[in-house]
This record gives structure tokens, C-alpha cells and sequence, in this order.
């Protein structure tokens, strides 16, 4: 079908300023005779002065119901109200196509009981899918574009309340003149979508270009909450430009079962408060095994990065929920924070070492690399990697020492004779105190006997003084051990003489 045509303007001599005057008095004349508001309502959206008589509509008592009187539009727009309509409804359905903006205010602020809301859904829907053919040139909607879904919803009468049930009913709220069923659906192209099912991909939905397809398309939403359906509105909302579009989360926040299918667009939308919400509800109603899958599939910037932030968020948080996507975890930490691979790495169990070490190479985290060679048990190349790396000698020296490996201790040695930052620091330690499974004695035999040794001459005295004070721990336990002997054997002796039999432990 042909498009319909725009709003009039008001006619030449008729200012703006001027019709709301007449909107004025007319409205002080009506009263309360329904029949003549709806008659001077189709007279003023005519002239595309709708607006004017439309915010003078009595609400408290509203008008009462009568019926229909003639109406003065003599060829009906798609989505024009029936014969039948209260002058709510329309003022609702002119106001659509002429301020969908007021359109929208007056719908929230209006009760629900002075409309109906399947016709003036019809008229929203019409007026959104004529909108869309004329910005795009009759074109489908391009990849990623959100597709309007009410739009084939109404076509399609679905209306999960059971308000409507049958094409002929909407055909006959929206007039005589209205298109059908089919016409609608061919004339919107790719918009004839129900809202489960919107063709755009997760991360690729771009909001609408113009303020007053916003606003009917937030009008579709309010509609869709007023009738109970929750999920289509939802994704109306999350069609719309930030902050527009957060809208939904309110919505969410009452069923976040809602979001289990729209987390891509959800991210778009805003992804810290879909972050907070996707952590908020992973051991109910979002469980991570729903959540991944779209979150792999959303384009953030840099890539995988929602993912990380994700999956980094329950792991900090403990969930038992993470642990069967740990596998990717090492990619992603090795992406997005490198620095947080190491504590990763050494409280999880759920990778695989062998692609977590590709990892820790790709970006050259050396720490992280011997961690994982020692856990494959391969110590002696950890070992050399933190030796060959850029680190201090102390890192090679507490490795050695922490990995209770005896093969460590002269391979280190090896090395300290011809590399003299480690030989210093390794008599350091001793000056201190002696790693665990270091020889003193063997390090000292292996020092070169040409070569000067700063701090050598007060790193001998500390092994030696170490050594006296060793030897004299090993006397004094020796001495508390003959007394405790001395003592066991006396009070032995007494209880046998007292006919006390005494039988060894164990």
C-alpha cells in the first residue's frame, strides 16, 4: 500500500499560539459531550493540531462513555482509530503519527482504563512501520539495525493477555479503511519478527536514528507492560539509544530471567549494570552456561573483553559456577591482565597447563611460566628460565628453595660460579640465613680460589657462628633429652617398686 501521508501543519494564517486557543474554547464549550470531543479531536488532528485540544481532555471524572458519532476523517490512515474509539483513544492514536514524544507522556500519565490497548497499539504500530519505510526508503532493515518485533507482533494479532485473538478483530478496531493483516507485514518488510525472535545478533544492535521512533518505540514498550508481557518489553526497551534503553534493567531487576536471551544487548545497553546483574543473579536465574555462549559471541572493544570481566568477576567471587569455563580463563587474563595470570594460575586447578604455558609465553610472563613448568615437573627449565629471564638472583634462589628439589641446588651452583651477582647473592643469603636444602659448606668448597670476593671475609664468620650456634642447639637438646632419660628411668623404677606394672607404648 501506498504511504500514508504526513501530519498537516496548521493552514496559512492559523499560528500555533492561535489553535491552542481554539483548542481553548472549544474545550470550555464541550463540556463533557463525549461524541463532540472525538469529533473536534479528528477536526483538529486534520489541520496536525491534535496536540492542543488532546491535552485539555478532562481526566478527573473522565468522560463518559457513549455511542459513536460520526467521524470527520473521510480516508483513514493505516492504524486509524474505529468509529468507536473514546476520544482518549483518539487523541493516543493522531498523537502517534503527529508528537509521538506527547504521545508517549500522555500514555504514562493517563490511567490505563481510559484506552484500550490493542488499538492503540494498532495505531503505534502503523505509525512506527510507515516512519521505517520512509527513513530507509522502503529498504529491509540493514544487519544489526533492531527490527522493531511489536510491529509483526500486532500484525500477526499476537496478544499474549488474550485482548485479541483474531486478524479480523484488529482489522475492524482500526476502521474499515485500515490495511490487513498481510498488507502490514509486507509493507513493514523484515519488521514482521516476533520479539523472541529479532534477527539481530548479540553486540550488533544499533539504536534508532531518529527521536520520534525512539519514542514510539518506547511507547510500544509501556504498551507491552500494560498488558502483561514483560519479555517483548524488554526487548522494545533495549532497542533504544542509551540512556533510553535502560529502562529495561528496571524491569530486570523484578525477573532477571527476562535477560537470559538478550545479554548481548543487554552489554550494549550498559555494561556495568549488566555486569552487576549477570554476577548478581549466576547462581539463579542467569547461570554462567546460558550467559558464556553470548558474551563469546558479543563484540566489546577490545575483543573477549566482557568475557574476562565476567568470568574474572565469579572467580574473584567464588562461584562454583565458573569452574567449568576456567579453561579459557588463561587467554583471557593473558589478554586483558596480565598481571593477574600468576594468582590464577596457582588457585585454580581447571586448565590445562600445557595451553596455559602458550599463554604465559605469548606475553612473555616469565613468573608465570616457571610456575607451570614446576607443576608439569620440569624444575631444572623453570629454573633456567628464571635465570636466563630478566629477573633478580633472589627469584632463582626462592624458587630453588620453595620447590624441595635437590637437583636444583648444584644446577644454581653451577651457575653462581660463573655469573657473580648470583655467587653474591647466594653468600648474602648465608650472611643471613641459609635457604633450606643449601649446603653451606659445599658453596663455600666451590669458590673460586683467584678471584675477590666482596663481603667474603663476614660471610664465613656468619656460616660460622651459624655452624656454633647449630652445635650448640644440637648440646642443648642432646642434655634435655639424658635428663628427660634420667628422669623417665627414676620414675620407672619407682612404680616398680611400688608393684606397679609398666608396659612400653604402642
Amino acid at each position: 500500500p501506498p504511504a500514508p501521508a504526513p501530519p498537516l501543519p496548521p493552514p496559512p494564517g492559523i499560528s500555533r499560539p492561535a489553535a491552542a486557543h481554539a483548542a481553548s474554547v472549544l474545550a470550555s464549550h464541550m463540556g463533557t459531550d463525549t461524541s463532540r470531543w472525538r469529533h473536534w479531536l479528528h477536526a483538529m488532528g486534520a489541520v496536525g493540531c491534535a496536540r492542543d485540544l488532546a491535552v485539555l481532555l478532562p481526566l478527573s471524572p473522565p468522560l463518559p462513555v457513549d455511542s459513536a458519532g460520526p467521524t470527520l476523517h473521510p480516508n483513514p490512515q493505516p492504524g486509524f482509530p474505529s468509529p468507536s474509539a473514546s476520544p482518549y483513544e483518539v487523541a493516543l492514536c493522531l498523537l502517534v503519527t503527529e508528537e509521538p514524544g506527547t504521545a508517549l507522556g500522555m500514555l504514562r500519565r493517563w490511567p490505563a482504563a481510559l484506552w484500550r490497548e490493542p488499538i492503540v497499539r494498532k495505531a503505534a504500530v502503523a505509525a512506527l512501520s510507515a516512519r521505517t519505510r520512509t527513513s530507509r526508503g522502503g529498504a529491509a532493515p540493514p544487519d544489526g539495525m533492531c527490527s522493531f518485533p511489536s510491529v509483526g507482533a500486532a500484525a500477526v494479532s499476537v496478544s499474549k493477555s488474550g485482548a485479541l485473538t483474531s486478524t479480523s478483530e484488529i482489522t475492524s478496531s482500526a476502521g474499515e479503511n485500515a490495511p490487513s493483516a498481510a498488507e502490514v507485514a509486507s509493507s513493514a518488510g523484515e519488521i514482521a519478527s516476533p520479539a523472541g525472535e529479532i534477527a539481530s545478533s548479540a553486540g550488533e544492535i544499533a539504536p534508532f536514528g531518529g527521536e520520534a521512533e525512539s519514542a514510539l518505540t518506547e511507547f510500544l514498550a509501556v504498551l507491552a507492560q500494560s498488558r502483561g508481557d514483560a519479555p517483548e518489553a524488554v526487548a522494545l526497551l533495549l532497542c533504544l539509544p542509551p540512556p533510553r534503553s535502560l529502562a529495561a534493567f528496571d524491569l530486570l531487576r523484578g525477573d532477571a530471567s527476562l535477560a537470559r536471551s538478550q545479554v548481548g544487548r543487554l552489554c550494549v545497553a550498559d555494561w556495568p549494570l549488566t555486569l552487576q546483574l549477570l554476577l548478581e543473579e549466576a547462581d539463579a536465574a542467569l547461570p554462567p552456561s546460558e550467559v558464556v555462549p553470548q558474551l563469546q559471541e558479543a563484540k566489546s572493544d577490545p575483543p573477549g573483553l566482557w568475557l574476562h570481566e565476567y568470568l574474572d568477576g565469579l572467580f574473584t567471587l567464588g562461584s562454583p559456577t565458573s569452574l567449568p569455563f576456567h579453561h579459557l580463563q588463561p587467554s583471557l587474563y593473558a589478554s586483558h591482565a596480565p598481571g593477574r595470570l600468576l594468582a590464577f594460575l596457582r588457585a585454580s586447578e581447571a586448565y590445562r597447563p600445557d595451553q596455559a604455558l602458550a599463554e604465559a609465553r605469548r606475553v612473555a610472563d616469565v613468573d608465570s611460566q616457571a610456575f607451570l613448568l614446576c607443576m608439569m615437573g620440569r624444575h631444572p627449565q623453570a629454573l633456567a628460565l628464571l635465570l636466563d629471564g630478566s629477573r633478580l638472583p633472589s627469584a632463582a634462589i626462592d624458587f630453588a628453595a620453595s620447590a624441595h628439589d635437590p637437583q636444583l641446588w648444584p644446577l644454581l651452583l653451577d651457575r653462581a660460579m660463573g655469573s657473580p651477582d648470583l655467587l653474591h647473592a647466594l653468600l648474602a643469603r648465608l650472611r643471613v640465613s641459609p635457604p633450606p636444602g643449601l649446603d653451606p659448606l659445599a658453596l663455600l668448597r666451590r669458590l673460586p680460589d683467584a678471584q675477590a670476593l666482596p663481603q667474603l671475609r663476614p660471610t664465613l664468620l656468619a656460616v660460622l657462628r651459624q655452624a656454633g650456634a647449630r652445635t650448640a642447639v644440637l648440646e642443648a637438646a642432646v642434655a634435655a633429652a639424658e635428663a628427660d632419660r634420667a628422669d623417665a628411668i627414676a620414675r620407672r623404677h619407682a612404680a616398680l617398686c611400688a608393684g606397679v606394672v609398666v608396659e612400653p607404648e604402642g
